[in-house]
């Protein structure tokens, strides 16, 4: 069975999260410079993780890391929103910008940030994008170096 197709439970430590967050993106934006945005306890402007992806090495991107009961916890519109106004001062100014959570998926919450990256056009900022657990589990099974250090367990046989 691939490991998209199994139910793989996400980090209950939300530290362990930021950090599976940050390997999966450093592979996806092939940028193995990518890291974690300050320490614990800082204003990090929305941002957990940020990096220069290769194929916009001008430009950064950023990820805000949100745990969330896999189970019951959803990202609302509200917290969407304030993170969205916090990325807005990170600097320099982001490219492209995904709120990641173990949340669950959920229709309505991609909708509000399609409608926020449509408004951020008109503007010229950058793009919002929420990616569940769901989404986070699909970008690893393309990146089995990943799954490797995070799901040991599941770490397909070659």
């Amino acid at each position: 069975m691939k490991f998209d197709e199994k139910q793989i439970a996400p980090p209950k430590n939300w530290q362990t999260f930021e950090s599976l967050c940050l390997s999966i993106f450093k592979k996806v934006w092939r940028d193995p410079l990518a890291q974690k945005n300050g320490r614990q306890g800082q204003p990090q402007a929305g941002t957990d993780v940020f990096g220069r992806p290769a194929y916009d090495n001008e430009n950064f991107h950023g990820v805000q890391c949100k745990g969330k009961d896999h189970f019951e916890g959803e990202v609302t519109e509200k917290e969407l929103r304030e993170e969205v106004d916090k990325a807005l001062t990170f600097t320099p100014k982001l490219a492209d910008w995904v709120l990641a959570t173990t949340g669950k998926k959920d229709a309505a919450i991609e909708e509000v940030a399609r409608n926020i990256t449509k408004e951020h056009q008109a503007k010229g900022l950058f793009p919002v994008q929420v990616m569940a657990w769901e989404d986070l589990q699909a970008l690893m099974a393309q990146h089995p170096a990943v799954i490797a250090e995070f799901y040991p367990e599941h770490t397909p046989i070659e």
